[in-house]
């Protein structure tokens, strides 16, 4: 795994995440460090799910093996349209860190929101809404992989207490 920056006990989560997702319209920058974003949520929820999270290093392990992992491990639904994003978020960083010429990414950007939008999905009229409507997504993931590590810490330290008394 990779060594992420630990979050400044001054920042919040929310803080960190406003910190480092561009606000600028640039899809590309968006993609990119929202995936690393997301990594590092993953990351940090196989650490409090491992006895031993600095074996996790060695690991070396993919972002969809991090995904698959979380996703067996978080009690969040395996069907649910959140794995698909992520999943479909790194083809997309992917897409764009190999090629020179990644195609259309407006048309790429919107078959992601599509994903988990579904029947609410408009298609956006801007570059900028398009932008706008991504970090969004990225807000609401990385949210709930941040909710999925903390759910799953709480629920592990309840049933320590548990087996203590």
């Amino acid at each position: 795994m990779s060594a992420h920056t630990p979050i400044p006990v001054s920042e919040t989560a929310y803080q960190r995440f406003r910190r480092l997702l561009p606000a600028r319209h640039n899809p590309e920058l968006i993609v990119l460090k929202g995936h690393l974003l997301v990594e590092a949520e993953l990351e940090r929820f196989l650490q409090a799910a491992s006895r031993h999270p600095d074996q996790l290093n060695d690991a070396r392990l993919s972002f969809v093996q991090k995904t698959c992992l979380v996703r067996a491990f978080s009690g969040w639904p395996p069907k649910d349209s959140i794995w698909l994003f992520i999943i479909q978020l790194n083809v997309l960083r992917n897409r764009l860190a190999h090629r020179l010429e990644p195609g259309d990414i407006g048309t790429q950007i919107d078959a992601l929101l599509r994903i988990y939008c579904a029947e609410e999905f408009i298609l956006p009229n801007s570059p900028r809404l398009r932008s706008t409507r991504l970090r969004q997504m990225l807000a609401l993931v990385v949210a709930m992989m941040y909710g999925f590590t903390k759910g799953y810490a709480m629920t592990t330290s309840q049933q320590k207490s548990a087996l203590s008394t």
